[in-house]
């Protein structure tokens, strides 16, 4: 062996041949990647171990039944919604006719002149309220007449009348007498 051509590495300058080097034949591979033209890659076949074929099937079965529960969760909370909704309704029209209730209840109170079917709507309504409101009917000498809140569709029951379409009671000068007896009891 020639102990001539063996010179120690006494700087950092001999270290960048070898880092262009790496560079260089780095630069190389890539390009070949790149030539592989995908007639080759046509014929490249490649083998799956059963336990992967398994690893893969359990994944696809998880997200199966990841995905059912999902879609299951989504059409519970549709349904929540759906019934929360249709709760929301019903309150909704249950404090209306309350509201309409306690103003009849208010008029009875102040001993103003009633219609029959306000007295019957709320006595149908709240028994108690409506047993109250005649229990502490004030005497009035100059009771207001007014216009039912009420008012009678196709099918002959009562249905309550908003605070646009009710009659204004200040100009109610109608035909129509209200009756201000409260209806017969039902017992």
């Amino acid at each position: 062996m020639n102990t001539r051509n063996i010179v120690p590495i006494q700087n950092g300058d001999s270290k960048q041949p070898l880092a262009r080097m790496f560079q260089a034949r780095s630069q190389r591979e890539s390009r070949q990647r790149r030539n592989l033209s995908p007639s080759l890659l046509q014929h490249v076949t490649f083998s799956v171990s059963q336990e992967a074929r398994e690893l893969a099937q359990d994944t696809e079965c998880d997200f199966q039944r990841q995905l059912k529960e999902m879609r299951a969760q989504v059409d519970n909370l549709r349904s929540q919604w759906e019934s929360a909704s249709v709760q929301a309704d019903a309150k909704a029209e249950y404090l209306r006719k309350k509201l309409i209730a306690l103003e009849i209840a208010t008029r009875i109170m102040n001993g103003d002149e009633v219609p029959t079917q306000d007295h019957r709507f709320l006595a149908e309504f709240d028994i108690a309220l409506y047993a109250k409101a005649l229990s502490l009917r004030q005497p009035n000498d100059d009771p207001e007449k007014h216009d039912s809140l009420l008012e009678d569709d196709e099918g002959g029951s009562p249905a309550l009348v908003t605070a646009e379409q009710a009659p204004n009671p200040s100009s109610s000068d109608s035909g129509a007498e209200a009756d201000t007896a409260p209806p017969p009891s039902s017992t």
